[in-house]
């Protein structure tokens, strides 16, 4: 069985990480104007690449078997010629 990469090493700690990195950002971007959007951004893709992560792991346990059979029989469709008569 397939381990949930992110969430079992961590638990619930990457909301907590992302609370505290936002509430961080949000006290010092008075300070740093130039820099503020380039942080909130990385933190954005961060965020976005966990979400992936979480995605591709949680289509492949669900799907099991299945996308790659489905993959297969769309590549089988796609090569033979339709005949429009």
């Amino acid at each position: 069985m397939n381990s949930i990469p992110w969430v079992i090493s961590v638990g619930s700690a990457w909301p907590c990480a992302f609370a505290v990195q936002y509430a961080f950002l949000r006290s010092r971007e008075a300070g740093y104007p130039n820099l503020a959007s380039f942080l909130h951004v990385g933190t954005y893709w961060v965020l976005a690449f966990l979400l992936a992560s979480e995605a591709r792991w949680l289509v492949g346990t669900l799907a099991d078997g299945d996308w790659p059979l489905a993959a297969k029989i769309h590549e089988q469709i796609k090569q033979k010629p339709l005949n429009m008569r």
